[in-house]
């Protein structure tokens, strides 16, 4: 495990990367994570998830987004446009990190939305992985309880629910999956039913030791789509 940071000079991005814990490593994965509340919920599951993709012989990439976690930026400023730019550094840090020409993106609740935004426009993103997948139903975008969401990333939304197509998912692998059970694979302004939903228990709560709880089984698929084990 190696942390570090990258991306702007002005403001740095920081980055944990996880070599592949045996060769010949044939993917590379950017672990695009929630924000706000569920980052913490969600950030014992994605740590996890790094180690068993290392293990399965996956390079792999998790960081903060600007003004989050350890990475340099304040929340005032903060924009849906400058996110995902986030994660496109992130895709080609990981690039020349690994020697690989081309990445998966495992986007977790809003994290997902950002991926797939990421991923637009780009032949080097070879899978996608919406992971419990944030989205919402026209006319439920009146904003969000938590203020770590830009408001703008909330109007860009409430367009892509109007007209799903402009989510413009690329003509990679999706894989729509989610912490309860394998669902189809299906638009993102589909995933959910409420406006900033909850989402599944794994993102809103604590086991009884008072640690965020780890839906593994959804892990393993993940593990076994990206690596086709």
């Amino acid at each position: 495990m190696m942390p570090f940071f990258f991306g702007r000079s002005e403001a740095p991005l920081f980055g944990v990367y996880e070599a592949p814990a045996r060769l010949p490593a044939n993917w590379a994965a950017v672990l695009c994570q929630p924000v706000g509340r569920e980052y913490f919920y969600a950030h014992r599951a994605c740590r996890l998830l790094a180690r068993r993709l290392s293990k399965a012989g996956v390079h792999v990439l998790r960081f903060d987004y600007s003004g989050t976690g350890d990475s340099a930026g304040e929340l005032d400023g903060l924009s849906a446009t400058l996110w995902i730019d986030d994660v496109r550094y992130a895709v080609d840090e990981l690039k020349d990190l690994s020697g690989m020409t081309s990445v998966a993106l495992v986007g977790v609740r809003f994290g997902a939305a950002l991926a797939a935004e990421a991923a637009s426009g780009r032949d080097d993103v070879s899978s996608l992985i919406l992971w419990d997948p944030l989205a919402a139903p026209a006319g439920r975008l009146a904003g969000s309880p938590d203020p770590t969401i830009p408001p703008d990333f909330l109007d860009h939304l409430r367009e892509a629910v109007d007209d799903p197509g402009k989510l413009r998912l690329p003509p990679t692998r999706v894989l729509h999956t989610s912490s309860r059970a394998s669902c189809p694979p299906e638009l993102l302004s589909r995933a959910v039913e409420e406006v900033w939903c909850p989402g599944p228990e794994a993102w809103s709560s604590q086991d009884d030791f008072g640690s965020p709880g780890v839906p593994v089984d959804a892990l393993d698929r993940i593990v076994a789509w990206l690596t086709g084990k």
